[in-house]
């Protein structure tokens, strides 16, 4: 699909929210299926989990070569997810002085940062996100009202200003 820039600039804000939903909703079902209770956990207030959107975009963004074999696609996504996840926790550390998430107790972990279990559940997003989720987006993204789009794209947009705002002002204002 062929698309001038601002079309492509509106396709990767669309794959942000959605992915950054998404991503909420994941880490609240793993709260309730494996911790049996609700864990609210993340930086931000509400459902969007940005780490969620950007790793959506990198992943957008591999080359379209290394996505036509599954096994190459999962190794890929492994590893990008991998170093991904590790980056961001070091960095939100150095940001926020806290540690949002530890898997110290987990097998072959490194640093607490990452473990095998989720380097292998990125490898299987991955697959999920190429070859069943991304192409669902594309072709309701085609077929939708783009006024309709765009509205729901502004007041996204402030919701999520807005959240990242509370959020920022919960750890650097006390």
């Amino acid at each position: 699909m062929k698309k001038n820039i601002k079309e492509n600039l509106i396709y990767y804000l669309i794959l942000f929210y959605i992915f950054s939903f998404l991503g909420g909703i994941l880490e609240i079902s793993y709260s309730l299926i494996f911790r049996d209770k609700l864990v609210w956990g993340g930086f931000m207030y509400g459902m969007l989990r940005p780490i969620y959107g950007f790793g959506s975009l990198i992943l957008y963004f591999i080359p379209k070569k290394l996505r036509k074999n599954t096994i190459i696609t999962f190794i890929t996504s492994l590893i990008i997810g991998s170093v991904y996840e590790y980056l961001s926790s070091y960095f939100l550390e150095l940001l926020f002085h806290k540690q949002w998430w530890n898997y110290n107790d987990f097998f072959l972990n490194i640093n607490g940062r990452i473990c095998l279990l989720n380097s292998l559940c990125w490898g299987m997003l991955g697959i999920i996100f190429y070859y069943i989720l991304e192409p669902i987006t594309k072709k309701i993204y085609i077929k939708i009202n783009k006024k309709f789009l765009a509205f729901t794209l502004i007041l996204l947009s402030i919701y999520y200003l807005i959240d990242i705002t509370i959020s920022f002002m919960k750890y650097f204002i006390h």
